[in-house]
């Protein structure tokens, strides 16, 4: 077996998965830097909850392992409604083999772990206001029109797809398009690194300042960065032509 890629396609592969390799390393330590305190003045406060076992699901110092933190970024419109939620954490209790819930996504909700914790005060303070009216989603059903995120979204206002040209967004589906076939190819017809290319491009475009809007003043940087995903995919196309027998 040689050590080497044998042609063009296998080390094209090659520094596609280092490159994939480098991109999940960089998240991992991204991630585990979440842990640590930010540099700022923090409260102290207690467990919520009381006796029992529970896991974070959205908390810590960095956006990418805590969601709630994108609502501070001010220059953001359509955040500045929930701000309210800029310091959230999420939660979710542990059974006894490490699951939140007996099954998989039951509809009683007393399958799952956290279901009839106690509740706690974890400081002292004043509720400032109440709501109670939203109607509670049977589990484990969702929001039927925000689940719907993948139909066109430039109709919905504040949406940042609103600050993106059609024609542009519509490039950039092509061209990664391309990419995600030639992975699909090359892996002989495996959806996973798929998968996890499709997440490490959506991560990449949440954390680095390109979309309008959330971190970039216009389209440009978006551009470019499509501009060199479109050079990316033709050379692709032009090795999968010239391998098609």
């Amino acid at each position: 077996m040689p050590l080497l890629p044998a042609g063009a396609p296998e080390w094209a592969a090659l520094a596609v998965s280092l490159a994939l390799l480098a991109v999940g390393g960089w998240y991992g330590a991204r991630a585990l830097s979440g842990r640590a305190l930010p540099p700022v003045e923090v409260v102290d406060i207690a467990n919520p909850f009381g006796p029992g076992r529970y896991l974070v699901g959205h908390g810590g110092s960095t956006p990418l392992v805590n969601g709630h933190m994108r609502t501070l970024d001010e220059s953001v419109s359509r955040f500045r409604p929930w701000r309210g939620q800029s310091y959230a954490v999420d939660f979710f209790g542990l059974g006894p083999w490490g699951l939140r819930a007996r099954g998989w996504r039951p509809a009683d909700p007393t399958a799952y772990a956290i279901f009839g914790a106690e509740l706690r005060a974890p400081c002292d303070g004043t509720v400032v206001a109440a709501e109670g009216g939203r109607p509670d989603f049977e589990v484990p059903n969702e929001d039927p029109v925000n689940r719907l995120w993948h139909l066109p979204l430039w109709a919905l206002p504040g949406d940042f797809h609103a600050a993106i040209p059609l024609w542009l967004f519509a490039v950039q589906i092509l061209a990664v398009s391309i990419l995600y076939t030639w992975l699909w190819i090359a892996s002989g017809g495996s959806l996973v690194l798929v998968h996890v290319f499709h997440a490490a491009s959506n991560t990449t475009l949440g954390l680095l300042p390109l979309i309008p809007g959330e971190g970039a003043d216009s389209a440009c940087p978006l551009g470019l960065a499509v501009a060199l995903l479109c050079g990316l995919s033709a050379v692709v196309a032009l090795r999968l032509r010239r391998a098609d027998p």
